[in-house]
């Protein structure tokens, strides 16, 4: 009997430390003041620098957090990696979006081998057309 308590106590130690890293992103164009949450799929002008943060809920030790960025061609490609280090002091990644062409993109947040979340966006560029009329 004492086994199998202690065996249930262990278990609820070992699972109650194995948290799972959790949190969202928000991001704010330069004119605007606030962030908004990143719901659905974004879109983003090709003219416009957007400021994006993740972050982290309910931390409980330091992590080495990967983010990276990728673009959609036949496979995704990586554009750029980084290594940030969150704690519960220093919970939010930041990041900016500018100068990328058109298409679309994605921000991957990982931890060794385990993806914590990622956001897709659109990025499009509004080019008028210009027709040339021939006067007859």
């Amino acid at each position: 009997m004492r086994y199998k308590i202690f065996s249930v106590i262990l278990i609820t130690l070992i699972i109650s430390g194995c948290t799972k890293i959790k949190g969202e992103f928000a991001y704010k164009k330069l004119i605007e003041d606030k962030y908004k949450r990143a719901d659905g799929l974004l879109e983003f002008d090709k003219n416009e620098k957007i400021n994006w943060v993740y972050v982290f809920k309910d931390l409980k030790d330091i992590y080495n957090i990967n983010v990276a960025l990728l673009k959609k061609e036949l496979v995704w490609v990586d554009i750029a990696t980084r290594t940030e280090k969150i704690s519960r002091s220093n919970n939010i990644i930041y990041g900016i979006i500018e100068n990328l062409s058109d298409g679309t993109y994605k921000i991957i947040i990982s931890h060794s081998d385990t993806l914590i979340d990622e956001k897709e966006f659109v990025i499009y560029s509004e080019q008028e057309e210009y027709y040339k009329y021939e006067n007859d």
